[in-house]
């Protein structure tokens, strides 16, 4: 949830949590599913990367997929959050996702 500060500023960011601090409510938290964690640590980068991916997503993505309210107030649920689209993805992620395509088709 986030408010708008002018239309070059999005109301919404993504901040990584190295500390392990527990996160409020408030803020829309996102956890790797098992796969994706095992990947994250088998490198100390690879979370920084993913982040970076994370806050490529544009504005107008955010806020076209998420609610608005009066006075600027946004507000993105973990259901809408799943139909934006990263613009890219970390080298990485996207070797792995290629691999387990192959072993599908």
């Amino acid at each position: 949830m986030g408010r708008s500060e002018g239309a070059d500023r999005c109301p919404l960011h993504f901040y990584l949590n190295l500390s392990r601090a527990v996160v409020s409510n408030v803020f829309l938290n996102l956890y790797p599913k098992p796969f994706l964690g095992k990947l994250l640590e088998e490198n100390n980068d690879r979370p920084g990367e993913l982040l970076k991916s994370l806050q490529a997503i544009t504005c107008t993505q955010v806020v076209e997929e998420g609610r608005s309210y009066g006075g600027g107030l946004h507000k993105l649920e973990p259901r809408e959050m799943g139909n934006v689209s990263l613009q890219s993805l970390p080298e990485w992620l996207v070797v792995e996702a290629e691999e387990q395509l192959a072993l599908i088709r």
